[in-house]
């Protein structure tokens, strides 16, 4: 995260961070996306504000529940704007209510323009799961083995002793 945010001048980026957990949701998720996103042309496109490219960085990417059918919609929504090229906008909800209108609802597609996607994920265990290969398949793997005792110790001393 520091690296996007110390870089985005120089590098001409936007970057978007996003926090998965067990209960984050796709809708959730895709509103953190357009929420930092302009309209480009219309309201079926969208893009980093200007020129920028925008970087959507989302940490703990494998956290989001699995549902009984072994879906995570959060990350099938990124899967799908990684095969795609965006999503299609959602429904507002009712009145007063939180069920959305879908009766007569008007789905359209929306681009996504010049935006990439970064995640990071720790193995799967303690609330973390698997992630599926249609979705791995979009990305290079940089793995990080856990570090021994000894470095451990150093960097948590620094911290320590810093207060």
């Amino acid at each position: 995260q520091s690296l996007l945010t110390t870089q985005q001048d120089p590098l001409n980026i936007m970057p978007i961070f996003i926090n998965f957990s067990a209960q984050t949701s796709s809708s959730a998720t895709q509103m953190s996306i357009e929420a930092k996103l302009d309209k480009k042309k219309g309201k079926k496109v969208l893009g980093g504000p200007g020129q920028k490219k925008t970087v959507v960085f989302v940490d703990d990417v494998n956290m989001p529940i699995q549902e009984d059918s072994g879906a995570q919609p959060p990350i099938e929504l990124l899967r799908q704007f990684l095969d795609f090229g965006g999503f299609y906008n959602r429904p507002l909800p009712a009145e007063g209510g939180k069920a959305p209108k879908i009766a007569g609802a008007k789905f359209f597609w929306k681009d996504i323009l010049h935006t990439s996607l970064v995640c990071a994920a720790a193995p799967p265990g303690g609330g973390r799961s698997p992630l599926t290969p249609r979705f791995m398949r979009h990305f290079h793997l940089f793995c990080l083995p856990r570090p021994d005792e000894d470095s451990l110790r150093v960097i948590f001393e620094g911290i320590v002793l810093g207060f």
